[in-house]
């Protein structure tokens, strides 16, 4: 039988699932179909409703007309997307295709849904999710079959960046999402307390979100210098800013595994984070740096103080970050993986 392969993403280039999807599509074995769907910026809500509508009708059309053999559901555990990628994952069953449920961004709430999973996620032929913790739990909801564990990939272009010269730990940096969530107001007061101490420190911003405009005031209201607000860049652009600083700060309260991390990692940066989601089980892996379950700035500032405190250690901390994402993070890795599991499938 010929090898096709549909997997599903957004139409928004911007997130870790699209990140997902263009770093493993080249290396995806045989023919390859990316079915886009979700809400479309630049059209109003009718027309994406619309959109909703017609979705499951244009993905059974799909598998129809090309005839997929093996099938990936791109989606995250909310409530809303139970029912949007669950008639997906039916609809493909329906026809008796091979079919892996990645899930990325996890809210345990949506496990309540049993009647809900069973009718669509747990149809799937095997399930993958980005930590220990969230594979516990998908079992604790009922679902019977695999369920394995798997590191995102990181872009070619970035593991292959130069970083023989590590740059300096007083350069700190966040790529994300601009939200309240994603702990960027603790970031920011966590390098105003480091550059009270360390007056050559500064801070880029990368990313765009609901709480970019209020972010630019707070900076300005509380007079915090040495911060640069980028806004979305890629390619080239965010490489750039990526290999050119020496230290992440991750505060989110919640979260998957985000790519973010695995490529500060992968250019040698100093990670600090919180224990949430696949993060827990990276440090298991590969100590990363230091992770502390605080939300409070001060505890960040102390835990970098900590660190750069040992220079010796900090440096093979740094230079095993890179050669652990080196082996761990390349899109072929990934694929080599998801190959496997369809194997495996009964």
């Amino acid at each position: 039988m010929q090898n096709v392969i549909l997997l599903t993403s957004p139409y928004s280039e911007i997130g870790g699932v699209s990140s997902f999807v263009k770093n493993i599509l080249p290396k995806l074995p045989g023919n390859t179909i990316v079915f886009r769907r979700g809400n479309q910026s630049g059209h109003g809500k009718w027309y994406n409703m619309l959109a909703s509508i017609i979705m499951p009708i244009r993905f059974m059309l799909v598998l129809l007309f090309y005839h997929p053999n093996k099938i990936v559901i791109n989606t995250s555990l909310g409530s809303s997307l139970i029912i949007r990628d669950g008639i997906l994952v039916m609809l493909a069953k329906l026809l008796k295709r091979k079919t892996l449920l990645i899930i990325h961004g996890f809210d345990e709430a949506a496990l309540k849904h049993k009647r809900l999973l069973r009718w669509g996620y747990f149809r799937a032929d095997a399930i993958c999710v980005l930590a220990d913790e969230f594979r516990q739990k998908v079992f604790g909801a009922g679902f019977k079959r695999n369920v394995y564990v798997q590191l995102n990939p990181v872009s070619e272009d970035i593991l292959a960046l130069d970083v023989k010269e590590l740059p300096p730990v007083t350069k700190m940096l966040y790529i994300g999402r601009i939200e309240t969530a994603k702990g960027v107001y603790i970031n920011l007061d966590t390098f105003k307390l480091l550059k009270e101490k360390h007056p050559e420190m500064t801070f880029d911003i990368v990313g765009t979100g609901s709480e970019y405009e209020n972010v630019k005031e707070y900076i300005k209201k509380n007079q915090i210098e040495g911060v640069t607000m980028h806004g979305f860049k890629s390619g080239k652009e965010k490489n750039d800013i990526l290999k050119s600083c020496g230290f992440t700060s991750s505060s989110s309260y919640k979260e998957g595994l985000p790519i973010s991390i695995l490529e500060a990692m992968a250019v040698g940066q100093l990670i600090i984070s919180r224990p949430v989601g696949g993060i827990v089980d990276l440090y298991k892996q590969c100590d990363f740096g230091k992770m502390t379950s605080s939300l409070d700035a001060k505890d960040f500032a102390d835990a970098y103080e900590e660190l750069i405190a040992d220079p010796t250690k900090l440096k093979q901390t740094r230079q095993h970050n890179i050669e652990f994402a080196k082996k761990n993070f390349p899109p072929k890795a990934i694929v080599e993986n998801i190959e496997k599991i369809f194997s495996e499938m009964n």
